[in-house]
């Protein structure tokens, strides 16, 4: 037979009021405790049902240690085994009969069907048949308590605690219940354990106990365990009743049928939430959909590529100077691994006037001539031709007139040169440019000074040349703003990289490297000393440039975008400036929102401290908050998403917006802002009810 003993039992509130108490309580029998008003008879019941917490000593049952349980444990011992009749009867105001009957049995698995049929025959048994979808406040006194008596029984506890449970019956509905608890007791071996002031339960009690002197008296004792021959046997059709975690579909059922949970937050205060949750939505999302238009515009506007130098003369040019020293095999091996590279190509130009093995003497000329089509034009000082790059094929912005054409046909004047050697550009296009060139092939080894330190030399180089004549059809001319200024000589022709690396390439194969071209200067193959990289993402500019400067101290950086860093810098202040801003909103929404909480939680907590009493964990109940809070969360997520559609559809009509994306990012955002901001709004009011007793938090509140 199963047992529940009390062990050394110290109760007390400002004064010890139960000290030292040992009882054992049998199963099968029917124990009243009597004593004066105030005395602790209630105190013990609490006890013994771990509704608080005794000042000392222990309760078992079934060899347990009840006190020795943490929150979570004794909960779910509670439900599985207790049932509880108040003496304040706390049923939950906001749920009619039926419904706070069904308590208890959401934290099982029966279907539907067999919760009714449980909660009807406790009803009926109780006479309180056709009561079922009354409001318990509008219930009388003696149908309220009659309920809280139906919703103790529903579980089929092996233990029943009664606490002046007839206190607002009358004689005949007394006698029902005491007949009630004394044949659950007799006929299913239970343990009833009653606390009472009248004298009708003394018919029915088999063992009288008395509080006297702070410890618990028994006054009479039937001695032996009652109707224990004729006990009937258990009925094998009953359902067999497993108790588990409250699912997410009880909970959620709960809410449905609690008036304060559908009334959580007022009308008013919803949408004031929503239309800070839609503008915080909006504050995160657009700084980066911003960004990813500037990037994408960028992207598009520039080739994104960045000018190399090996600056080893300390020039501080973001030109590409004859004497700079060329680039080692390593250092191009290192620049060529680094991350958010697309392409690196050499950069070299063709000149028009050049060192040859025939003019080591000669002074640099004081100009060439051109011929465009049938006319011969005079050109005062040196130029070069350039590479036009691949990506430059891409962006007609450079040309003033005509458009880029596929690899290869490409050749273009810049408006620059046209102007300043007086040739027409009206009906340039077409037109065959023939002139003569040099092209290098070798270079000899040198020393230089230092411009800023006259007394330091450092090692150069210097381009070895031979001539070439060219004759190509012009394809296009470059604007006055063309952004690359990478040669020496100026903006003034430019050719396809591929077709000059192929003419660079042919030149260099071709000619006699062996014969030495001056008695005093070490010669060496053909290198360059400037490379154009070009970057994944106008963003990768920045870490590239990094990254580059820190392989070596010579190297020289310079792009479309000098002042990218400050231009980022200046970005990212103002993302964090929106982020506050944002913050500052959430953080108010946050405050909004948990003092809506807690104001209704408020309300609700002695609805937590009666469903903690039943047997509820905090988990239980946090899940109920919980899936609360996540309805209220679908709601304002809706409502946000809708408002902030809304919002991006206007602008879009002002300025143009990758809406894809923006979509995306408003979807991402309104989820976290909804749900994190209102579960963590819905939870923080009960964030310190796991150590505090049930009755504690009924009292209180």
């Amino acid at each position: 037979m199963a047992k529940l003993i009390l062990d050394s039992i110290d109760v007390a509130f400002e004064h010890n009021i139960l000290n030292g108490v040992s009882y054992e309580f049998d199963s099968g029998k029917v124990y009243l405790i009597k004593g004066e008003s105030g005395i602790g008879k209630s105190s013990l019941l609490n006890v013994l049902g771990l509704l608080r917490h005794p000042s000392s000593g222990k309760v078992f049952f079934d060899n347990v240690d009840l006190w020795g349980l943490n929150d979570t444990e004794r909960a779910n011992f509670r439900i599985k085994n207790f049932g509880f009749i108040f003496q304040e009867h706390n049923l939950i105001k906001q749920l009619n009969l039926e419904q706070n009957v069904e308590i208890p049995l959401l934290k099982t698995k029966l279907s539907v069907k067999d919760k009714h049929q449980l909660v009807q025959d406790n009803i009926s048994l109780l006479n309180l048949h056709g009561k079922e979808a009354i409001n318990s406040n509008h219930l009388s006194g003696g149908e309220d308590q009659r309920g809280a008596v139906a919703r103790a029984l529903v579980t089929d506890a092996k233990v029943l605690f009664a606490d002046e449970p007839t206190n607002s019956l009358d004689h005949d509905n007394a006698i029902l219940l005491y007949e009630r608890l004394k044949s659950l007791a007799h006929d299913s071996d239970k343990i009833v354990i009653i606390v009472s002031h009248e004298d009708l339960p003394l018919v029915y009690a088999d063992t009288v106990l008395n509080i006297k002197g702070k410890k618990l008296i028994e006054v009479s004792n039937s001695k032996t365990h009652p109707n224990l021959e004729n006990r009937k046997e258990p009925n094998s059709s009953k359902k067999t009743i497993v108790f588990d975690k409250i699912s997410v579909q009880n909970a959620l059922n709960y809410n449905k049928i609690n008036k304060n949970a559908k009334k959580q937050i007022p009308i008013p205060i919803l949408i004031v939430i929503i239309i800070l949750l839609s503008i915080s939505s909006l504050i995160l999302t657009t700084p980066k959909i911003l960004a990813r238009q500037q990037e994408k515009s960028l992207n598009g506007a520039t080739d994104n590529s960045i000018f190399v130098t090996n600056d080893t003369i300390k020039s501080q040019s973001g030109q590409d100077l004859d004497p700079m020293q060329n680039f080692s095999k390593k250092e191009v091996f290192e620049m060529k691994n680094l991350p958010g590279i697309e392409s690196m190509s050499r950069y070299f130009t063709f000149v028009s006037y050049g060192l040859t093995k025939d003019n080591v003497r000669s002074a640099i000329p004081n100009g060439t001539k051109i011929k465009v089509d049938d006319r011969t034009y005079s050109i005062a000082k040196t130029f070069s031709i350039q590479p036009i790059y691949k990506k430059d094929l891409t962006k007609s912005y450079l040309y003033d007139i005509g458009k880029p054409r596929k690899v290869g046909n490409n050749f273009v004047i810049s408006k620059n040169f046209l102007a300043e050697n007086k040739i027409p550009i009206h009906e340039i296009i077409g037109k065959t440019i023939r002139l003569k060139i040099y092209i290098p092939y070798m270079q000899y080894l040198s020393t230089s000074e230092l411009p800023n330190n006259n007394s330091k030399t450092v090692a150069t180089d210097g381009n070895i040349y031979t001539t070439t004549t060219i004759s190509k059809k012009i394809t296009g001319v470059y604007t006055n703003n063309y952004p690359y200024n990478r040669s020496e000589n100026g903006n003034a022709l430019f050719m396809d990289y591929a077709t000059m690396n192929e003419v660079l390439n042919h030149t260099i194969s071709t000619q006699d490297v062996s014969e030495p071209i001056f008695s005093d200067f070490k010669q060496q193959s053909f290198g360059v000393s400037a490379f154009v990289i070009q970057s994944k993402s106008y963003n990768n500019m920045t870490s590239l440039s990094h990254a580059l400067q820190s392989m070596s101290s010579s190297y020289h950086i310079t792009s479309v975008a000098q002042n990218i860093d400050s231009l980022n810098s200046s970005v990212k202040k103002t993302q964090k400036s929106v982020m506050n801003m944002a913050l500052v909103i959430i953080i108010g929404t946050i405050i909004t929102l948990s003092i809506t909480f807690f104001l209704t939680n408020k309300n609700r907590l002695i609805e937590v401290g009666i469903l903690k009493a039943i047997g509820f964990t905090i988990f239980d109940i946090r899940r109920i908050l919980l899936v609360n809070g996540l309805r209220y969360g679908v709601i304002m997520f809706i409502c946000s998403e809708i408002v902030d559609s809304i919002s991006i559809f206007f602008v879009n009509r002002v300025i143009p917006l990758d809406l894809m994306h923006i979509f995306m990012a408003s979807f991402g955002t309104n989820i976290f802002l909804s749900f994190g901001i209102v579960l963590l709004a819905s939870l923080l009011p009960i964030r310190n009810l796991s150590q505090t007793d049930p009755l504690e938090i009924i009292k209180k509140h």
